[in-house]
C-alpha cells in the first residue's frame, strides 16, 4: 500500500487519492467499470467516453458535492476513526458544527452501505440478547437485538420493532446457523428456538447467571458507552447508521488503527476490511 506522505498538503493528498482510486493510475468508471474509455477533462473532471458520464474526483471518493478541502475531508475522518466528539472533530478539520454533523453521517452511511445483512451469518457459539436504546418517555426508545460469537469475531446488531417470539426467532434464523448453540437470559422469545435446531443454552440474571452471556453484556455496556461518549444521545432516526458504525469499528477494529488505512477505507468506493 502506497505510503501517505509526511507533511500533509492539498495537493499530496489529492495524488494520494488518485493513486489509491485509479488502478495503474488511470480512473475506471463507476458507471459502465471501464479504464480504456476514461479521460481526464480540462477542469479537472474525468469523462468516461463508453456511457458518457462525467465524474469528478471527490464524487469519486463517495464525496459528491463537497466544498471541503481534501485536508479537511482526512481530518474528519480521522476524527470519526477516532471517535472524537463533533465539537472536537469541527476544530481539528477547521469546519462549523452542521458541516462535523452531516460528515460523521456521510462516513456512518458509507459503514452501513459496507454491510451486506446477509452475510452476517455465523455459527458455533453465539450469545444472544435485546436492550433498549434511548428513552420512552421522550418516544425515542429503540430495541436492539444482537448476536455476538463467544471469541468476539462475529458481531450483528438490528432493530426490532418489539421482543414477540417471531421477531427473535426470524433474527436467529437470518443470522445464526441452526447448528449453532446459542446462549441467551432466559427471555421467554427464545424458549422454541431448540426446535429451530439450536443447542439452547441459558442463565437467570435474576439468581445471579452472568458468566455465559457476559459477551453480548459486554457489547451492550460498550455500545452504550460509544454513544454516549461519541454523541451524548443519538435520535432513533440515526441508530441503523449508529450501530453500523459501531459494528465496523469492532469487527474489523485493524481498520481504524491508523490515518492511513481509515482513510484508504472511506474513499473507496467498494471498501476491503
Amino acid at each position: 500500500m502506497t505510503k501517505l506522505p509526511q507533511n500533509l498538503t492539498e495537493a499530496k493528498i489529492k495524488s494520494f487519492v488518485r493513486e489509491t482510486l485509479f488502478e495503474k493510475g488511470h480512473p475506471i468508471c463507476p458507471e459502465c467499470n471501464r479504464m480504456k474509455y476514461f479521460i481526464v477533462l480540462s477542469d479537472g473532471r474525468y469523462y468516461c467516453s463508453k456511457c458518457r458520464k462525467k465524474y469528478s474526483l471527490k464524487q469519486l471518493a463517495g464525496f459528491e458535492g463537497s466544498k471541503l478541502a481534501w485536508l479537511q475531508i482526512f481530518h474528519l475522518i480521522h476524527a470519526f476513526s477516532k471517535n472524537f466528539t463533533l465539537e472536537s472533530a469541527m476544530d481539528k478539520a477547521n469546519v462549523s458544527y452542521p458541516t462535523a454533523r452531516r460528515y460523521y453521517s456521510i462516513l456512518r452511511q458509507k459503514c452501513k452501505n459496507y454491510f451486506n445483512f446477509s452475510d452476517l451469518y455465523f455459527g458455533g457459539e453465539a450469545v444472544a440478547d435485546e436492550t433498549f436504546i434511548g428513552k420512552k418517555k421522550t418516544n425515542n426508545q429503540s430495541i436492539v437485538i444482537g448476536a455476538v460469537k463467544s471469541d468476539y469475531s462475529k458481531l450483528v446488531l438490528r432493530i426490532i420493532p418489539d421482543r414477540e417470539q417471531d421477531r427473535v426467532e426470524k433474527f436467529l434464523w437470518d443470522h445464526i446457523a441452526p447448528s449453532a448453540k446459542v446462549i441467551t437470559d432466559g427471555h421467554q422469545s427464545y424458549q422454541d428456538i431448540k426446535w429451530m435446531g439450536y443447542d439452547h443454552e441459558f442463565e437467570i440474571h435474576e439468581h445471579g447467571e452472568m458468566i455465559k452471556t457476559l459477551p453480548i453484556e459486554r457489547i451492550w455496556a460498550l455500545l452504550k458507552r460509544f454513544i454516549r461518549r461519541t454523541y451524548d444521545h443519538v435520535w432513533k432516526e440515526k441508530l441503523d447508521e449508529i450501530l453500523a458504525e459501531f459494528q465496523i469499528k469492532f469487527i474489523h477494529r485493524d481498520i481504524f488503527k491508523n490515518p492511513l488505512t481509515a482513510f484508504v477505507f472511506f474513499i473507496n468506493s467498494v471498501p476491503t476490511s
